[in-house]
């Protein structure tokens, strides 16, 4: 009796065991259908040591992955197209899913931008090009000094480090205006009105440029920054020494100073939705609304290079 109650008693545990595996199973699979998926993906972000693109969608959450090596810059066209600049020197064109079309040998290389279908890029020491669609580069412009590029609707705009910035033709044909502001230009952006925001790094100025690249105000920012982002007629500017960021008005005015941001490292920003920005630092990306109140972002990155959306 002892022996056949004893084998009843661990049947019944073993079946209880069962079913208990099985309840928690069918939790998991419950839990796994309650899952939302990630939507479509709206940014693509370049993790440079861990040789990855990441594709994240509207919420941040990561809806695609593409292994490249090295890549430090990225640029997508109006189609959704992308240009990645690689640490070997190399420019690929992928399509709006990622999949690479094909693969050129650039060189050293110093900015990479998009103007509707092409890519615009300056390669050291200071040659101007773009790329249309699986087509061959165009020389822009073969001037010493040259170290930013933006595209200015029909136009392309560059900066020297001897403070220059020229407006070429986007055809080859030459330059079509130009003006010197002193300092070094380390970055610009095309403005709504064909003008343009240009950063002297030297000087540590925001300068706001007319159409024919005459000078409509300046703003001393006093922090070092080393990109400009547009978000509207509004422009932030991220300090690359400490956890700080920028925002001037379209009248030059000084709107929001964000400091003590929870990375250091910060470089770029991107606009996002509502008047917000993203912020990539090494490891993560944070994310500010339109009143610099941070707002969920996303970590895990080995180091982020370059966002675009």
């Amino acid at each position: 009796m002892e022996q056949g109650s004893s084998s009843w008693c661990w049947g019944w545990s073993g079946i209880g065991a069962l079913a208990v595996l099985a309840v928690a199973l069918a939790a998991g699979v419950l839990r796994d259908s309650e899952l939302a998926r990630p939507g479509p993906v709206v940014l693509w972000a370049a993790d440079r040591d861990a040789g990855m693109l990441y594709g994240l969608d509207e919420e941040l959450i990561l809806a695609s992955r593409v292994p490249l090596t090295g890549p430090l810059d990225l640029a997508r066209t109006d189609s959704g197209r992308m240009f990645v600049l690689r640490a070997s020197g190399f420019l690929d064109e992928l399509d709006a899913r990622g999949e690479l079309l094909r693969e050129l040998q650039v060189g050293p290389c110093l900015d990479l931008q998009t103007l509707g279908e092409c890519a615009l890029l300056v390669q050291r020491p200071g040659r101007a090009l773009a790329f249309a669609a699986q087509g061959e580069p165009r020389v822009l412009a073969d001037l010493p000094g040259v170290c930013c590029i933006a595209g200015s609707r029909d136009s392309v705009l560059l900066g020297t480090q001897d403070g220059r910035v020229l407006r070429v033709a986007l055809d080859g044909s030459g330059v079509q205006a130009e003006a010197a502001l002193g300092g070094s230009i380390v970055d610009l952006v095309s403005a709504s009105d064909a003008g343009a925001y240009a950063l002297d790094a030297a000087g540590q100025r925001l300068l706001r440029l007319a159409p024919d690249l005459s000078l409509r105000w300046q703003a001393q920012i006093g922090i070092e920054a080393r990109h400009l982002c547009l978000s509207g007629d509004r422009v932030w500017l991220v300090d690359t020494q400490s956890p700080r960021v920028l925002r001037y008005g379209p009248d030059g005015k000084r709107e929001l100073d964000r400091a003590i941001l929870p990375q250091l490292g910060l470089d770029r920003a991107l606009s996002w939705t509502d008047g917000g920005v993203l912020l990539a630092a090494p490891g993560a990306i944070l994310q500010l609304d339109a009143q610099g109140h941070l707002a969920p972002g996303q970590g895990g990155f080995n180091y982020l290079a370059a966002l675009a959306r």
